[in-house]
């Protein structure tokens, strides 16, 4: 069984990266099943809108949770300024799939992951999901689903 923990650092002079400087960054993983946005459509009367499915909104509050954990153990306030987005999105690999098949290269779409990873760390992790400047982002099959989320201050010419 794999153990799920937080990680946290504030490096005086982080790594280099194109002549960009990592200051504070968070480090967490949502463990668990993962979701994806998916809106519905609510109407009431004439007017219509659009909220989360039950299983979106049950994942943003489980990733906020963690989110929160990792802050507060920090002792960090949400984060301000250009930020980096970096998380893995692990999921097991479907039974149809053939076995040269490595890679998630089909559905759910990997913005449609991001958009509700964003809207749950929005205020918890960063003040505005607006800040993230350099997001990287990626599918991967495992045994284990979960998300393994990294967001980093960057100071620096490219920032």
């Amino acid at each position: 069984m794999r153990e799920y923990g937080v990680t946290v650092c504030s490096e005086e002079s982080g790594p280099q990266r194109r002549q960009t400087q990592v200051n504070e960054h968070v480090e967490f993983t949502v463990p668990g099943s993962i979701q994806q946005e998916r809106k519905r459509h609510v109407r009431r009367g004439k007017f219509q809108r659009r909220v989360d499915t039950k299983e979106a909104a049950d994942w943003k509050t489980r990733a906020a949770a963690w989110a929160l954990q990792a802050m507060q153990k920090a002792g960090l306030k949400p984060l301000d300024g250009p930020l980096m987005l970096e998380a893995t999105w692990y999921r097991p690999k479907p039974k149809s799939w053939r076995k040269a098949d490595n890679l998630p290269h089909k559905k759910p779409d990997l913005d449609n992951y991001c958009k509700l990873l964003n809207d749950a760390l929005n205020g918890i992790v960063f003040v505005d999901d607006a800040r993230i400047v350099t997001a990287v982002l990626a599918k991967r099959f495992d045994a284990q689903e979960r998300v393994e989320v990294r967001v980093s201050v960057i100071t620096g010419e490219e920032a």
